[in-house]
């Protein structure tokens, strides 16, 4: 086996109180308080973001800031939703149980200081390993409102979706243009796919269920489990579109912060896997992330780095909002408007309910694939284990340890404190 031998360990976190103490200290107000939208997807995939799959989401890319390698932090959705609301890396989710972080996602607690309320729409079940603690702290005291529609008991997750929706449209309409985050979670794409099959049915033919293990091993019906994936991307398109025009029927689109996102990727047999949680590659980390930034005036800025991930939306939004970096020290993420930023992304493989060992560094041509030699500490472990070294279209390369460190060299010194 081949270990890299870092010397050092991964940084220790900032405790609690701590945090909340520089949160304290560090209040700052912005000038405007611009609605924020933020929807997080299940399962999507950046390559399926087509005109023809998904019309409402490919122009809304064109018009607002895409950057062209964009990647989850891990392969699942609890560690991926971890990584959005908190701005830290995968490996820090022991760190920030809930038997022992009470408060909730930081970048909330900073909106909260701001002034904004926040409201949840989700047919996602975010109780699952605790989430909805997680994100939005003990009791969900950081969510003034919730609206949430599980699809259970014969109601599907398009149904659910579609009410979410609803009650948002409404809120949107009800509500002031400015001082509220809405944080909408769909599901429709979570397999087995669901959509309004009589009228919505644009990608034919599809299966009725998919059979796991016939698609699996036989690649069976493979076009047509895809083609259930496709019509569940198209009606939550369809459900984007007509959150999108509420908006532009307010005062505050012009203003308005959007961020659209998918949790993780989903496979289809490229090259052996099914679905998601099991591998590091594009299909399964490669996600949508879109940014409307008010009137977007900082799109050239944005645009020129190559590389983002999810720990980077929140620290995007509060630089937008108050027009400089200002809660730097707290994230893992960067602002996509810094001058100089990480040119790498850090893409972890699922680990049940305890923190990833395994993790990818991808900096858009190279990927290197890695494991915390002591799975179970990792924050005592100061070897790594080399499994791959891949380039960007998950093709295996020959590595040296020359060649890691003129790729990732920088990106490891980072990751570990000194």
């Amino acid at each position: 086996d081949s270990y890299l031998l870092v010397q050092k360990f991964l940084k220790e976190p900032l405790s609690e109180k701590a945090t909340i103490q520089k949160l304290q200290a560090q209040k700052v107000m912005p000038k405007k308080k611009p609605n924020i939208f933020l929807f997080v997807t299940e399962s999507l995939r950046e390559d399926f973001m087509t005109k023809e799959i998904a019309p409402n989401l490919h122009s809304f890319k064109q018009e607002n800031i895409a950057i062209s390698n964009s990647f989850s932090n891990a392969n699942n959705s609890h560690h991926s939703w971890f990584c959005i609301f908190y701005s830290k890396l995968p490996f820090y989710w022991d760190k920030y149980k809930f038997s022992n972080w009470k408060s909730g996602s930081v970048p909330l607690q900073i909106l909260k200081q701001m002034g904004y309320k926040i409201h949840l729409y989700t047919s996602a079940r975010l109780s699952y390993y605790e989430m909805d603690n997680r994100i939005f702290g003990q009791n969900q005291y950081l969510a003034d409102s919730v609206c949430f529609k599980p699809h259970e008991d014969g109601v599907k997750a398009f149904e659910s979706d579609t009410l979410i929706v609803d009650q948002l449209r409404k809120d949107i309409q009800s509500l002031s243009e400015e001082g509220h985050v809405f944080i909408t979670f769909l599901d429709s794409t979570h397999f087995n796919y669901s959509w309004p099959e009589e009228t919505d049915s644009v990608f034919t033919p599809y299966v009725d269920s998919i059979d796991y293990i016939g698609t699996s091993c036989f690649k069976k019906d493979l076009e047509e489990v895809k083609n259930r994936y496709r019509n569940a991307i198209h009606y939550v398109d369809k459900l984007f579109g007509k959150v999108v025009e509420t908006v532009k029927s307010t005062k505050g689109w012009d203003d308005s912060v959007i961020i659209f996102t998918g949790d993780h990727g989903e496979e289809f047999m490229e090259p052996r896997n099914l679905f998601h949680a099991s591998e590091l590659n594009k299909p399964q980390t490669n996600v949508p992330i879109y940014l409307k930034l008010g009137m977007n005036k900082e799109k050239t800025a944005a645009k020129k780095g190559n590389i983002i991930s999810h720990i980077d939306v929140f620290p995007s939004v509060l630089h937008h909002l108050l027009e400089q970096d200002y809660y730097s020290s707290l994230f893992d993420g960067q602002s996509i408007l810094r001058k100089n930023r990480h040119s790498f992304v850090i893409s972890s493989r699922y680990n049940a309910s305890r923190a990833p060992f395994e993790f990818c560094l991808n900096n858009g041509n190279y990927k290197l694939l890695l494991r915390f030699k002591d799975e179970k500490q990792i924050f005592q472990s100061p070897y790594l284990q080399v499994l791959s070294m891949k380039n960007a279209q998950d093709e295996s390369l020959d590595w040296n340890l020359a060649l890691i460190r003129e790729q990732f060299g920088e990106s490891l010194q980072k990751i570990f404190s000194e």
